[in-house]
């Protein structure tokens, strides 16, 4: 049976083989993790890798403190068993085990942990009874390993203490035949031992790892094994990575469904926008504007006028204020009217572009080679509009102000007359012909002035309809490249997905061939596209969308692997469909497995270790147990662990 365990990584090595021990768990979906915790011992500091959450609680005064209450918590236990894994006697004397697995040279720091177990044990009053065990990594081919190891794990087997020393594990780079192995195939080797350890398995009688709970042993052991294993984390990555490759190439070049999108004609443009304009403009004043083809528009503008015969100053002062009127305030009002509806129209223009857009990619088989073509075309024709290649024409002032100084003159400064050969004053007089040349100057000036005011307002709208296009497809177009350079990156590191094969590690399914079968079973009759399509948001663009596209089919993978694809069983029937073939290969693998299980990281002075035989619950029945008596099922590896006492250090 199982007890609720906290296991700490104190060192480099041991932290990354926990590391990727809390991986496999995780991919395995392994019941173990609501009564484990794992974390890791850094610098004075404890760094969470997995923890069983409990709602609820009440803050706890450190972090180790929390794990070894949540972890023997009766609701997580529930959850274990409910999850078909044995923890502990149903009712009465439950254990907490502690593992510190710890780099040998950072021994001094794993001190620090026992004495602040020591210090929580002490006040603990509703705390379970703790054993404290070791596994000791000494990554060193020939320097002894520190004699303070084994002379403290006796004292403490010997003095008293709130918690109990368990067992002395430890390991190194030689094994007990004199082959070598590397500190990253030592950290490979330790993370599936720990998995081996943890994850839910059926066995009678002792845990291979901790073994008699009550044995009182002074000396040290180490481990060996030989297992054929299970990569779950590493197949996970490779198959996620093919997932949203495959995925991304479906919607980049699907069935090319065609895409519509809203034609905009440029002389129905010109009409809406001028007539909105106008529209809106005799709401408050009263000239009338009206709008003509080919960028013309008509005004009905009464310049007020000078009397020829009785011209004062006032008619002229009238004049000038019609003029600032128009310069300060009508003018601007119409280029504003302009401006408006003419961005108005763009702007409903490029929304009804977003929306048919996102429809097509959003409906099935969408095509996004199709969405940058069409996006091309609508900017070329926009680009062919007359607009761009118009002579915006403004009036020049010269003769309107000419004709008024000449008015202003002719009313202040009156030419005298002389009578009887007298000069006396005149009355002011404008000739009729300068008066209606006033009028008229004025009246063609503010008439041309409104003609280019729309035409720049109308010009500046397009324009701006361009460069949104342009956005609008160079966004498009950029995903496209990011995705094609995605899609390729995805793919390398799916396609060449590889384990490395020990003598005493050797992983099921180690190169991209062996995944092919489950890739094809999960989503080789899915609607990837489409599936693509549903996580765009058409108000965002749609490049920097693809990390989160990326990660949404991502989990997508985790829900469709259920734990029926999490098995080792489950891929070696897709590796040897037929039994007989398993079981050939299965004892095959069972007799390599045991000779380099034999072969301890440690030499010891007894002779064969004992053995603990590791077996799927479907093979249990076609294998021959080589060791009847440690018999372990677990649907997570093959092979043997292997624990030897007494090694001679």
């Amino acid at each position: 049976m199982f007890y609720p365990t906290v296991v700490i990584a104190v060192g480099n090595l041991a932290h990354r083989a926990l590391s990727e021990t809390n991986e496999l768990l995780l991919a395995f979906r392994s019941p173990a993790r609501y009564i484990t915790a794992l974390g890791v011992y850094e610098e004075g500091d404890y760094l969470e890798l997995s923890a069983p959450a409990l709602a609820d609680s009440a803050p706890f005064e450190s972090t180790l403190m929390r794990w070894l209450y949540t972890t023997r918590a009766e609701v997580n236990i529930d959850r274990a068993r409910e999850a078909d894994m044995v923890v502990g006697p149903p009712a009465g004397y439950l254990l907490e085990q502690v593992l510190l697995v710890v780099d040998s040279n950072a021994y001094a720091h794993a001190q620090e942990v026992v004495a602040a177990l020591r210090s929580i044990c002490e006040r603990a009053e509703e705390l379970i009874p703790t054993r404290l065990h070791w596994i000791v990594l000494h990554p060193s081919y020939d320097e002894p390993l520190p004699p303070a190891i084994l002379i403290d794990h006796q004292e403490r087997l010997r003095m008293a203490s709130p918690f109990q020393e368990g067992k002395l594990h430890v390991m190194r780079l030689v094994r007990s035949d004199g082959s070598n192995m590397t500190p990253e195939q030592l950290r490979e080797t330790v993370a599936y031992l720990l998995l081996g350890a943890l994850h839910a398995a059926r066995f009678e009688g002792e845990h291979w790892l901790y073994r008699s709970v009550v044995e009182l042993e002074p000396a040290s052991s180490t481990l060996g094994c030989g297992l054929v294993t299970l990569p779950l984390h590493r197949v996970l990555r490779a198959l996620e990575d093919k997932l949203v490759a495959d995925a991304l190439s479906a919607f980049l070049q699907s069935a090319q469904a065609p895409l519509h999108l809203p034609s905009l004609d440029e002389n129905s443009l010109w009409r809406t926008v001028v007539e909105k304009a106008a529209s809106a403009w005799a709401m408050s004043e009263t000239e009338r504007i009206k709008v003509n083809d080919k960028y013309a528009v008509s005004a009905q503008l009464s310049p007020p006028s000078i009397q020829p015969r009785n011209p004062d100053r006032a008619q002229l002062e009238s004049i000038q204020e019609w003029e600032q009127q128009w310069q300060n305030e009508k003018l601007p009002h119409w280029r504003n009217l302009m401006n408006q509806f003419a961005n108005a129209e763009v702007d409903a223009y490029l929304q009804s572009i977003h929306e048919a857009i996102h429809a097509y990619l959003s409906a099935p088989k969408p095509d996004l080679n199709t969405v940058i073509s069409q996006l091309q075309q609508q900017i070329n024709r926009v680009g062919e509009w007359g607009i761009h290649h118009l002579v915006i024409s403004r009036p020049a002032i010269n003769r309107k102000e000419s004709l008024s100084k000449r008015a202003e003159k002719a009313i202040q400064e009156p030419p005298p007359r002389k009578i009887l050969g007298f000069a006396v004053p005149s009355r002011p007089h404008v000739p009729p012909e300068l008066a209606a040349d006033l009028a008229n100057a004025l009246k063609e000036y503010y008439e041309q002035m409104i003609i280019a005011e729309a035409q720049a307002a109308f010009r500046s709208a397009v324009e701006r309809l361009q460069d949104a296009l342009h956005q609008l497809h160079g966004s498009y177009r950029a995903a496209q490249e990011h995705i094609t350079h995605d899609i390729r990156e995805y793919n390398e590191r799916a396609l060449h997905f590889r384990c490395e094969r020990l003598p005493w590690l050797e992983p099921l399914v180690y190169r991209w061939e062996h995944l092919e079968p489950i890739a094809d079973a999960l989503w080789g009759e899915r609607d990837l596209a489409s599936l693509v399509a549903q996580y765009i948001n058409p108000d965002q663009e749609l490049r920097s969308q693809l990390p989160r596209i990326a990660q949404n089919l991502r989990q997508n993978l985790q829900r469709w692997m259920t734990d029926y694809y999490r098995r080792f069983s489950y891929y070696l029937r897709m590796r040897f469909p037929t039994h007989y073939a398993r079981e050939q290969w299965c004892l095959q693998r069972l007799q390599e497995m045991r000779v380099q299980a034999e072969r301890t990281l440690w030499h010891t002075e007894k002779g064969l270790p004992q053995m603990w035989q590791i077996t799927p619950p479907d093979t249990r029945e076609m294998l021959a147990p080589h060791a009847p008596d440690r018999l372990w099922e677990c649907d997570a590896m093959l092979g043997f662990v292997a624990v030897s006492r007494g090694a001679e250090i």
